[in-house]
């Protein structure tokens, strides 16, 4: 894993912007919304060594357990005492919730997204029964259409699927994307869809649709959420109910086939889980590589043609860095837009469940159907409905009817940050920025995010915390099963104190202030790399027993800490492919408080100048599975 200590060269395409007065007034406004800190780009960068195997880590952690003092030099080490001494008058806030304006919650009363909006856009252009030439993925509409075609069913998808499931994990190296499948349940729900399908009486665009579910969440009839454990609701055989995200996608006739991979209790931007009935996920695109983390099942899942649609969970960046890694589509929705409950929660304030999808419709289609209010949690029903009129438009309209769909959208463009990742990285999104106002009509607005490095500090301090927290008050005895990684970060974490906690909650009231209040005064989305490299190796020494890897897991998460803490939506969008290492690469889309809407807009009109709409993009080499197309030839007497 990359974990530079200073940031390579890069340089400058200066892109085109709008006036160099508005771009300075944009920046001096930033910097005169902080006091006493500092509106310099400050690279952010760990610093810890980086320990592999059995001895290693285990030394470590029982050091750190034993003394205090060790837990707290790593701690401060890792740059967690940065707030301290910080003069920080702000309140604390301890969600990163921004109420909506009445204008808002009362434009989407007027025009709430519904799962049928899907079914009335434009039919999908047809294809060949193979996903192979030209590739793409398939899709949920590509499903939809050949059910209704009556050339495959859903139990004919089913059993393929099934089969590739268990030819995956059993390949050497598997690829651990499925982590519990009861084939049984996935038959009998098949069945159940099939029925449904030949009455003529589908649900919605969705049913029979395969959809995986990361193990941070419940299905009914499947394993608990274990989170990655071996003892998270070890006690209970079954989940006796859906999470309630879950059920939405039940009702809507989803074929859930079961839980996926993830790091233990999400606490890495790899899924390099030592835990025996989890272990290392494998990126589809290079089975030597990484998913990234920690929903790197539910990316592994898409990008190797399982599903259309999968679930995971964003705490620092949890969906976006494996679609980003994997080559997916992946959407943090705003924060307590989508709800887990009952389910527990393992970060409160950082946590967002979102779709990743083999297309932005895809992804579209299962934040419609999540998102919304669940009346069993009061702060969800603050939220307005979902509402996606402009993407809807967008992707009604042809590029030859909407030659410049971003007309009159200002790309807010942090200079300084959006270069601080590898010359691969940067090359790929720049090009990807140029064609956006070059092609699409956005307008390029310079701004200051000040305080980087110190909103990064109030993430981890506050994910940290609330994770820890959990584990010791529901688990206090069983920290010596978690994995050597997560025993050692435990030890440090504990070097955490209460003020240091509520710091953190001031240093985000004044986050959500100055993007409040400033950046998206002048900007209506910001646009970032997702990650600063591609998918980083697998070494061999950390496959039986994790690897300890702070500095690397710091710097992965470079470009997603802000969406985490600040609660903002985002998307990550598939743009091409690095050179270097043949992965593929992520371009990043964050916008204001519940408007998912412009983000999905602008995500449109990456895929148009990118190549990657409607699931298209590089076939993975490492492993890949034609499930549809592989289902109709079966259906029809084939191979």
């Amino acid at each position: 894993m990359n974990s530079d200590s200073d940031p390579k060269p890069k340089r400058d395409p200066s892109p085109t912007r709008r006036g160099a007065g508005e771009a300075v007034a944009v920046a001096a406004a930033a910097a005169a919304a902080v006091t006493a800190i500092t509106a310099t780009y400050t690279p952010i960068r760990g610093k810890a060594p980086v320990l592999e195997g059995w001895f290693p880590q285990w030394a470590v952690a029982q050091v750190a357990w034993a003394l205090p003092a060790v837990s707290a030099r790593i701690w401060a080490d890792a740059g967690m005492t940065a707030l301290r001494g910080l003069d920080l008058r702000e309140d604390a806030s301890l969600y990163p919730l921004v109420p909506p304006s009445h204008d808002a919650l009362d434009a989407a009363k007027a025009r709430p997204v519904s799962v049928a909006d899907f079914a009335a856009l434009p039919v999908p252009a047809s294809r060949p029964a193979s996903a192979e030439h030209p590739f793409r993925h398939w899709t949920i509409r590509d499903y939809h259409a050949q059910y209704a075609a009556g050339a495959v069913t859903p139990t004919d998808v089913a059993r393929t699927l099934l089969a590739a499931i268990a030819a995956s994990n059993a390949y050497s190296p598997p690829l651990r994307a499925f982590i519990v499948v009861d084939d049984a349940l996935v038959l009998a729900a098949a069945a159940e869809s099939t029925a449904r399908w030949k009455a003529g009486a589908p649900k919605s665009v969705l049913d029979g649709v395969p959809v995986a579910v990361k193990d941070e969440l419940d299905v009914k009839g499947l394993t608990p959420a274990m989170f990655g454990t071996d003892f998270f609701n070890a006690d209970i055989d079954k989940a006796a109910h859906d999470s309630f995200c879950v059920a939405r996608l039940r009702d809507a006739g989803a074929l859930l086939v079961g839980k996926t991979n993830m790091a233990e209790l999400g606490l890495d931007v790899i899924t390099c889980n030592p835990i025996g009935r989890c272990g290392v996920a494998r990126n589809p695109h290079d089975l030597d590589r990484h998913t990234g983390g920690s929903s790197g099942g539910s990316a592994a899942a898409v990008a190797a043609g399982f599903v259309p649609l999968a679930v995971g969970a964003d705490g620092g960046g949890s969906v976006r860095i494996p679609a980003s890694y994997c080559g997916v589509w992946g959407l943090k929705p705003t924060w307590s837009r989508v709800s887990g409950a009952p389910t527990p929660c393992l970060d409160p304030s950082t946590g967002h469940i979102g779709p990743l999808g083999a297309s932005l419709e895809d992804v579209a289609i299962g934040y419609a159907v999540m998102a919304g209010h669940d009346p069993t949690v009061p702060l969800s029903l603050l939220q307005p409905l979902p509402s996606l009129p402009s993407y809807l438009a967008t992707a009604t309209s042809s590029g030859a009817a909407a030659p410049t769909p971003l007309k009159g959208l200002r790309l807010g463009y942090y200079g300084d940050y959006f270069r601080d990742a590898d010359l691969d990285v940067v090359t790929v999104c720049q090009a990807v920025l140029d064609a956006l106002v070059a092609q699409c009509g956005a307008e390029l607005v310079d701004i200051v995010i000040p305080d980087l490095h110190l909103i990064r500090t109030g993430h981890v301090m506050s994910i940290t915390s609330e994770i820890f927290s959990l584990v010791r008050h529901r688990y206090p005895t069983k920290i010596g099963r978690l994995g050597l990684p997560t025993q050692l970060l435990c030890h440090a974490q504990a070097a955490a104190k209460v003020d240091d906690y509520l710091t953190a909650q001031r240093m985000r009231t004044r986050t959500l202030d100055v993007l409040r209040d400033t950046i998206f005064a002048h900007a209506d989305v910001i646009v970032l790399p997702m990650t600063p490299f591609s998918a980083p190796p697998i070494t061999p020494g950390s496959v039986a027993h994790g690897i300890s890897d702070a500095a690397g897991t710091i710097n992965g998460m470079r470009f997603a800490t802000l969406g985490n803490f600040s609660g903002l939506p985002a998307l990550s969008c598939p743009v091409g492919v690095d050179a270097a290492t043949g992965c593929p690469i992520g371009f990043q889309i964050l916008g204001r408080w519940w408007d998912e809407d412009t983000v999905l807009r602008v995500g449109a009109a990456v895929a148009r100048v990118a190549g990657t709409a409607a699931g298209a993009g590089p076939r993975p080499s490492g492993m890949f599975f034609d499930v549809l197309g592989n289902a109709i030839k079966a259906a029809a007497g084939g191979e």
